[in-house]
C-alpha cells in the first residue's frame, strides 16, 4: 500500500502541483506585452508584425506609445491614449518547470485601419511655363514693388510633388470614415444596449421571463442576508426595534412585514434585506465609500461579500484608489434597485414610495421605469378626489422609450 502511494506522488505532472503567482517587472517595458483590439479585425493577425513607438509625452499620466503594422493594402496604426475605460489588465505567463505565472501588466491600444493611397498620376498645371517665364522678366525688368510680389507669390506657392503623397491617404480616409457612420437603426440598437439596466430577455413572453435575480445579486451574497431574528417578530413596533441597526427605509419595512404576515419564503426575505442594502448605498457620499468602517457601519454591518459586490458593480476605482459612484453607475443602480422591487413586488410598483425613500423626485423613478420596460398608468382611488398614484407594470412583449435616458 505504501509503495502505491509513494508511486503515485512520483508520477504528479508538474501541472498539478500548487501555482505561485509573481508579479514580473521587466527591465524594458516597451518590449510588452500590449493587448489590441481592431475596429475591423483583420483576415489573418497572425502574419502581422507590430512595432512600437514612443515619446517622452504623456497623457493623461500614461506615456504614449504608438503601435503601426501593415500589409499589402491596409496599415494599422493604433495608441494607448485612445483606449477608454478603467480596467487594467495583465497577463500571466505560466511556467510549467517551477510552477509558477508571472504577471505583468499589459497596456491596451485600439487599432484603426488606413487603407494605402493609390499611386496618383503627375498633374500639369495650366499655365505654369508661361507664368515662370513672366516671373523672370519680372524679376530682370520690373519695378522693386512688382518684384516684391513676384517673391511674395513664389514663397505662398504650394508644392504639388508634396501633396500628391498625402491626397491619397486623406482620400481613404474620408472615405473610411463615411463607410463607418452608423444608420439609425445601428444608433437605435447602440442607445438600447447603452442603457444603464440589467441584463434582460428581449424574447420574454411572460414578465417573469424578462430580468433573473442572479443577474442581479449573486446566491452568495443572498444567502448572507441574516433574516433568521425577524422570524419571531409579531408587531411592526418590534420589526422597527430588530432592523434599528440597519438603518432601512419605509419600504423594507413594509415589504418585510407583510412577508412575515403571509409567511412568505425565505428567499423573499433575503431579496428583501437586500433591496435594503442597495437603498442605503444608493444615498452614500464619496468619503464613505473610501471609509471602511463608516461604509460597515450605514450598511448595518453586512459581510464583506455583500459590500465588496456592491462596491465591484457600482463604483469605479479610481487612479488614486478611490471608489467613486459616478452619475452613470448612479442610474445602474437605481435600475437593479427597481429590477428587484419588482420581481419582489409580482412586477407591479408604485415609484412615488420608492421616490421617496431614495430622496429622489417620482418624475426620476417614474423615467427609470420606462427604461426598464414598464407601462406607467395612474392608480384609481378609493376616495372621490383623492389623487391618484403612478403604477409601474412590466409588460410583454417589450417596448423601450426611443430617445436616450434624460437624467433630472
Amino acid at each position: 500500500m505504501s509503495s502505491n502511494k509513494r508511486k503515485s506522488v512520483s508520477e504528479t505532472p508538474a501541472d498539478s502541483r500548487d501555482v505561485r503567482l509573481r508579479a514580473d517587472q521587466p527591465e524594458h517595458p516597451d518590449e510588452g506585452p500590449f493587448l489590441v483590439s481592431f475596429s475591423s479585425k483583420p483576415k489573418d493577425a497572425s502574419t502581422l508584425s507590430f512595432t512600437e513607438y514612443h515619446t517622452a509625452e504623456k497623457v493623461a499620466s500614461k506615456r504614449k506609445r504608438i503601435l503601426a503594422a501593415e500589409n499589402d493594402k491596409i496599415t494599422y496604426v493604433g495608441n494607448n491614449t485612445d483606449a477608454r475605460g478603467h480596467a487594467r489588465y495583465v497577463v500571466g505567463v505560466y511556467n510549467k518547470r517551477d510552477g509558477t505565472v508571472k504577471l505583468r501588466e499589459a497596456p491596451t491600444f485600439r487599432i484603426a485601419t488606413l487603407v494605402k493611397s493609390q499611386t496618383m498620376g503627375r498633374s500639369e498645371l495650366i499655365g505654369d511655363k508661361n507664368m515662370a517665364a513672366r516671373n523672370v522678366l519680372g524679376e530682370s525688368f520690373g519695378t522693386k514693388k512688382k518684384q516684391k510680389e513676384i517673391r511674395a507669390y513664389e514663397r505662398n506657392q504650394v508644392d504639388i510633388n508634396t501633396l500628391k503623397d498625402i491626397a491619397g491617404i486623406i482620400s481613404d480616409q474620408l472615405h473610411d470614415k463615411a463607410s463607418a457612420i452608423p444608420t439609425q437603426e445601428q444608433i437605435q440598437l447602440s442607445a438600447l444596449q447603452d442603457r444603464p439596466i440589467p441584463k434582460y430577455n428581449p424574447e420574454a413572453k411572460t414578465p417573469e421571463d424578462v430580468y433573473h435575480v442572479d443577474d442581479i445579486v449573486s446566491p452568495l451574497e443572498l444567502r448572507q442576508m441574516n433574516y433568521k431574528s425577524l422570524l419571531s417578530v409579531q408587531l411592526k413596533s418590534e420589526l422597527e426595534k430588530a432592523l434599528s441597526g440597519l438603518r432601512t427605509t419605509q419600504w423594507v419595512v413594509e415589504h418585510l412585514q407583510q412577508a412575515l404576515q403571509s409567511k412568505a419564503d425565505n428567499d423573499q426575505l433575503r431579496k428583501i434585506l437586500y433591496v435594503s442594502h442597495m437603498m442605503r448605498f444608493y444615498g452614500l457620499k464619496e468619503n464613505v465609500l473610501n471609509n471602511p468602517n463608516q461604509l460597515y457601519k450605514i450598511l448595518g454591518n453586512p459581510s464583506e461579500v455583500v459590500v465588496e459586490g456592491l462596491l465591484n458593480r457600482f463604483t469605479e476605482l479610481q487612479d488614486d484608489e478611490q471608489y467613486r459612484m459616478t452619475a452613470r453607475l448612479k442610474d445602474k443602480l437605481l435600475a437593479h434597485i427597481l429590477v428587484l422591487c419588482l420581481i419582489i413586488d409580482n412586477y407591479t410598483i408604485e415609484p412615488s414610495s420608492i421616490a421617496r425613500d431614495l430622496s429622489l423626485t417620482a418624475t426620476k423613478v417614474t423615467s427609470m421605469c420606462k427604461e426598464l420596460g414598464c407601462r406607467v398608468a395612474n392608480q384609481r382611488g378609493d376616495e372621490i378626489g383623492a389623487v391618484a398614484a403612478k403604477t409601474a407594470m412590466l409588460v410583454v412583449p417589450l417596448t423601450f422609450p426611443q430617445r436616450s435616458l434624460h437624467r433630472n
